[in-house]
């Protein structure tokens, strides 16, 4: 028997009851392609892509400590983030913070939501490489050092640890807690 699940399609007041296949967990997932007919079913609680969950029934978005305790961002986020206090183990950023407008407040808020001894790793272009200027939103140009300004002692004390690797016009750097 298919389990069934609400699936919301694009704004709030949008949602369509459907039969949907045995894999797909509304606790865990949040899209779902659409195939053959649907039935009326009842709706059980939908999960987004940063921990908070949408419980019809209450009619509101609730946080949540997520199951994975991992984060992988792509694109820069609104702050505060929806986790709680030391909830994340491990924050994987790809091509977010060169387009960041606050580096410093995005920096301190992943220090909040990080557990103790979690580690935030960015993958990010090497300035002067011409990677670093080839993208037009790019706000913010980093190498080897920048990231250091965040480390215990010194000017904002937030992380212990600091691990730089280059990859030709490529940082991978790891910040741990």
């Amino acid at each position: 028997m298919a389990k069934v699940s609400m699936v919301k399609l694009t704004n709030d007041g949008d949602w369509q009851e459907v039969e949907v296949a045995n894999f797909y967990d509304p606790e865990r997932h949040n899209t779902v392609r659409l195939v053959g007919s649907t039935k009326k079913i009842k709706y059980s609680k939908m999960k987004m892509e940063d921990g908070r969950i949408f419980d019809k029934d209450k009619g509101k978005w609730e946080r949540v400590v997520p199951e994975n305790s991992n984060i992988y961002l792509t694109h820069p986020v609104t702050l505060p983030l929806h986790y709680e206090q030391n909830s994340v183990g491990i924050i994987e950023l790809e091509s977010v913070l060169e387009r960041c407008d606050d580096i410093v407040a995005l920096m301190k808020e992943f220090e909040r939501v990080l557990m103790p001894h979690g580690r935030i790793k960015v993958r990010l272009p090497a300035a002067p490489g011409h990677l670093a200027f080839s993208d037009p939103e790019t706000k913010n140009y980093f190498n080897e050092s920048t990231l250091r300004h965040f480390l215990k002692g010194n000017r904002y004390d937030l992380f212990s640890n600091y691990i730089c690797t280059s990859r030709g016009e490529i940082l991978d750097i790891t910040l741990k807690k």
